[in-house]
């Protein structure tokens, strides 16, 4: 009644306010002092969802767990997310209905497809790669959030939050940890556990500094930072203050001139740059407007005069209704991204995309033990494609998010699913005599009668390979109509065939899966 909605208006007014600022941390404290054995549907709404913005998708579940038990969840994006949160607590099976029924609620939707398509391959994604050691980097990483690692020169550069002398009581009210600053190791000191250094005092500022990329001659940088120019702190019409990507100059042996990038703005934030190997490109994650999901990856060119060229969509192959970030373009040309609108383990998963043409191709899941069931991110490799670094959340880390490094065998190579080879194969027989009809002609045709693959008939077993057909209804005829032929056909895998008919009729379906 609008008694009730008056009442949790009143009631949670402090709170949402908190929650539209994204101040998640101070906002679940508000809306627990609502919270009982009536809490509204409202309340454990924002609990579950601050929980899940704060990439705490464990205790996210407990709520949203809440939620469906009281009121039944019914709205789609609330579906996905609690299948998110199934799998952050590994209930792989709970997990898979959900997202069913998010398929079923909204079947446009990417990531609902996407898991059903690409469910059985789960089994895949969870074997390790053998070939490939990870390890907890403990001389870096803090109870605090430690992650965003860029390899510069002999240097491992890193955002964290772990209290900086300067700022001890400055801390950002998303999730109350202390702002991030960027801190320096030398690779060769990777393992010795020292004290924090920082990177550059002259891009620290009060608030946000993280994910940096530089050009190729290392004279200029790019990187992650609020909202904050000349000490004026500024935020849009929602209380927010967004992040801009900032580029400075190396200068007399320090970094200045930070200056905002031209298509950064006060109403939406961009971030996570990442430069490709000739400087040309540069690809970045954002909210602005034209994103299809909730933070898609962009890209612009960075012309040699210092202007930039139109910021472009990378596109439908990578970009989902979920959220793609994190980019990191290699020497060949891979992108990888971390992703939850993929098909994936848990959380943020790692992906590879060639870019080929200038355009992304297809998203491979780099699989275990790159990735695992909560958030993984940023990562990076040297230039032997063999050494590098990944940022995560999962179990077993020190902090809230940990960097890892891995070494591999071989070059990383994402996990590829071999489609499952489709096979038919048999012959065309005169009906009376069940002789062979060599020449025949076989027609697969689709539900609406159209011809997608044809062949002739030899005088011994005449095989199809199906295996790239679509997920649809197909069907087997002969047109050797004037012989009285019969198909004996067989197939293996899940084109499993074996009928006899008239040449004349459809003689079997075919489910391309």
């Amino acid at each position: 009644s609008s008694v009730v909605i008056l009442a949790q208006n009143s009631q949670t007014k402090v709170a949402d306010k908190l929650f539209k600022e994204l101040s998640y941390a101070k906002a679940v404290k508000e809306y627990k002092k609502d919270a009982g054995e009536k809490t509204s549907k409202h309340v454990l709404q924002r609990i579950g969802d601050s929980y899940y913005y704060m990439a705490n998708l464990k205790e996210s579940y407990v709520w949203y767990a809440k939620l469906d038990k009281n009121y039944k969840i019914t709205s789609p994006e609330y579906m996905f997310r609690y299948a998110q949160t199934l799998r952050a607590i590994g209930n792989y099976t709970d997990s898979a209905l959900w997202m069913k029924k998010f398929n079923g609620a909204k079947q446009n939707d990417i990531r609902g497809k996407d898991f059903v398509e690409n469910e059985e391959k789960l089994s895949l994604l969870e074997t390790p790669n053998e070939g490939i050691n990870i390890k907890n980097v403990e001389s870096i990483n803090t109870k605090e959030s430690d992650f965003g690692v860029t390899i510069y020169n002999s240097q491992l550069l890193y955002s964290s939050s772990a209290i900086s002398k300067r700022y001890v009581e400055r801390k950002h009210t998303w999730n109350n940890k202390n702002f991030l600053d960027v801190f320096t190791k030398e690779i060769t000191n990777i393992d010795k556990k020292e004290d924090r250094k920082e990177f550059s005092k002259g891009l620290n500022t009060k608030y946000h500094e993280s994910s940096l990329t530089f050009s190729p001659d290392n004279k200029t940088v790019y990187l992650t930072r609020n909202n904050f120019n000349n000490g004026n702190y500024k935020e849009d019409e929602n209380g927010v203050n967004n992040l801009k990507i900032y580029r400075a100059e190396w200068k007399n042996g320090e970094w200045k001139n930070a200056k905002e990038l031209p298509f950064s703005s006060d109403d939406y934030s961009i971030g996570h740059p990442t430069l490709t190997k000739d400087g040309k490109r540069l690809y970045f994650t954002s909210d602005m407007p034209g994103t299809i999901g909730q933070t898609d990856i962009f890209y612009v060119a960075v012309n040699g005069d210092g202007t930039y060229g139109d910021v472009q969509n990378l596109g439908i192959k990578v970009n989902t209704e979920g959220r793609e970030m994190f980019p990191y373009i290699f020497d060949d040309n891979t992108l990888y991204f971390s992703s939850d609108g993929h098909f994936g383990l848990g959380g943020l998963d790692i992906f590879s995309s060639k870019i080929e043409d200038n355009i992304a191709q297809e998203p491979k899941n780099l699989g275990t033990p790159l990735n695992s069931k909560l958030d993984d991110f940023s990562f990076v490799i040297d230039a032997t494609n063999q050494n590098g670094y990944l940022s995560s959340n999962r179990d077993g880390g020190k902090g809230s998010d940990d960097i890892y490094s891995f070494t591999a065998k071989e070059i990383v190579k994402p996990v590829i699913v071999k489609p499952c080879l489709q096979l038919l194969s048999g012959v065309v027989k005169n009906r009376k005599f069940k002789a062979p009809l060599p020449g025949s002609k076989l027609v697969i045709t689709d539900a609406n009668g159209i011809v997608v693959k044809e062949i002739e008939t030899s005088n011994q077993n005449t095989t199809i390979d199906v295996s790239n057909l679509a997920k649809a209804v197909y069907f087997l005829k002969s047109l050797s109509t004037s012989q009285g032929g019969v198909l004996v056909f067989c197939g293996i895998c899940s084109s499993a065939i074996s009928s006899s008919y008239k040449a004349s009729s459809l003689a079997s379906s075919i489910r391309g899966d």
